[in-house]
């Protein structure tokens, strides 16, 4: 019995010797309170090599209330209006193609879109439905077939290396301490499963999980937590925390989505939107109730709080390339920002150069003949910015 316990001791003793000799691993950590701040400007030179306006064919069978998302590809546009329901297809001159519908007529069950998504692989288009159903279209639009899940319920599906990464809470309960996640060479066939178990937050039970915000950068697609300040990466088949984002002074997001939950309209700061490209950060958030949009300089540390002098977009980026509307990205891809822009707004941004007399940074000759043709009924244009190498 005393050589037992003896022996017992010994191992606890070569446990706690390990565990004490294993160097703590510490996240790249950006703390906005402590940042220095620049007075600097930053252009839209400053990162982009290019600008480009998508406007979109405006008729009764194209119209568009919202862009919700957009894939730019090879010989067209596909645009998402999660509130309408419809994917629409359109030439890269924004002439409308056709509306992706076919898969109504063979599951009309499972007709509300909750996500689209482009495999560059098999170069189709996969509407990811209610129903746990895949509806696959050619990239011209033409209807393949429709397939479902079985035994699996994604939340959302990520092409990502040549595979697609789902994702989705787990358990299945309103308490989630997990993350689960299946890497599948399709679509619908998962080949490897695992799950992420992230212990540095906790949901209190009975509180739903946030949906991750997520964007690309070059190839790796990373996935902001607004739980835990967290932004994670796609690394090598593993979903790997790549930096953490907080403001010691304020409360963390996740205090303040307790906050707002419960009626408490007193918010520090809120986090909700990351782009990046290989030299900066674009950081959209809440900081005392009022809308702040930061840029972060990776390689200098310092910050610049967006606040142009345009009064018609204040938290955007001036356009010295093509001298267009201010630009702030809505969609990150690994050589491209997209930003979604109400027809509305660029008529107002029209008035507002001609009541200002702005002589400086004013659109192009090419720009402004796209511009004026747009009216304040018309579709949503796209703005595409090619990033420098």
């Amino acid at each position: 019995m005393n050589k037992t316990i003896t022996i017992l001791i010994s191992i606890l003793l070569v446990f706690g010797s390990c565990r004490e000799q294993t160097p703590e691993t510490s996240l790249p950590f950006i703390n906005l309170s402590e940042l220095s701040y620049s007075d600097d400007e930053i252009l839209l030179s400053d990162f982009a090599e290019d600008v480009s306006y998508f406007p979109l064919e405006t008729n009764d069978s194209s119209l568009i209330s919202e862009i919700h998302d957009a894939v730019i590809i090879d010989s067209a546009i596909v645009v998402f209006d999660y509130y309408l329901n419809t994917v629409q297809l359109f030439s890269l001159r924004g002439e409308f193609i056709k509306s992706l519908s076919d898969h109504k007529k063979v599951a009309p069950d499972s007709s509300h879109i909750h996500q689209v998504i482009y495999d560059s692989v098999s170069r189709q288009l996969l509407l990811y439905t209610n129903g746990l159903m895949i509806h696959q279209y050619s990239q011209n639009g033409e209807y393949i077939q429709s397939r479902k899940f079985s035994n699996v319920i994604p939340f959302y599906i990520y092409p990502v290396e040549k595979k697609f990464l789902l994702y989705f809470p787990y358990p299945r309960s309103l308490a989630f301490d997990n993350y689960s996640f299946a890497i599948s060479n399709s679509a619908l066939e998962i080949t490897d499963r695992f799950a992420y178990r992230d212990v540095t937050w906790k949901p209190a039970e009975n509180d739903m999980v946030f949906y991750p915000n997520y964007y690309y950068f070059y190839d790796t697609l990373c996935f902001w937590n607004r739980y835990c300040d967290t932004v994670f990466g796609f690394i090598e088949n593993q979903i790997v925390p790549r930096f953490v984002i907080a403001n010691s002074k304020l409360q963390t997001a996740r205090q303040n989505y307790y906050q707002i939950k419960h009626g408490i309209t007193d918010v520090g700061f809120m986090l909700y939107r990351i782009h990046e490209t290989g030299k900066l950060m674009f950081l959209e958030s809440v900081m005392n109730k009022s809308r702040c949009h930061l840029i972060f300089n990776k390689n200098n540390k310092t910050a610049i709080n967006i606040k142009n002098p345009n009064s018609i977009a204040p938290y955007a980026i001036m356009d010295d390339i093509r001298g267009g509307y201010p630009f702030w990205p809505d969609r990150t891809t690994k050589d491209y920002m997209l930003m979604f822009i109400s027809a509305e707004k660029l008529v107002k941004y029209l008035s507002w150069l001609k009541g200002e007399n702005v002589n400086e940074n004013v659109p192009d000759c090419r720009l402004m003949n796209v511009l004026s043709k747009i009216t304040i009924q018309d579709n949503p244009v796209i703005i595409r910015i090619k990033l420098k190498k």
